[in-house]
């Protein structure tokens, strides 16, 4: 995963750096943030997916629950995440994560 990797960012910029070789293979795109155990109305989509979605036309794309350890945060990082009374703790659905991938690995067969 590149942005366990590097500064958060950088995949946008790999994605967009190497979006000719990514439109001729079979691309699939995921992206985790909403807090919680429930999608509260519509869940923005991050601002890069219309443009990914149009340059590499992937076989699909998932919004996936993510995680919040505020230990790991900056204090005005903490700040921001109190202002917007933002859950913490860990919301990652790894069964519908496996399945997925498992769906992927169908279609490559």
């Amino acid at each position: 995963m590149l942005s366990q990797r590097e500064p958060i960012g950088s995949d946008t910029e790999w994605v967009r750096r190497n979006r000719a070789v990514e439109a001729s293979l079979p691309v699939w795109l995921w992206s985790s943030g909403p807090l919680g155990t429930e999608v509260q109305g519509t869940e923005p989509q991050p601002k890069e997916m219309a443009e990914f979605r149009e340059a590499i036309a992937p076989r699909d794309q998932r919004i996936f629950f993510g995680a919040l350890d505020s230990s790991r945060l900056s204090f005005a990082e903490r700040m921001m995440v109190k202002a917007v009374r933002a859950p913490a703790g860990d919301f990652l659905d790894w069964q519908a994560i496996e399945d997925w991938a498992a769906s992927i690995a169908r279609d490559l067969g």
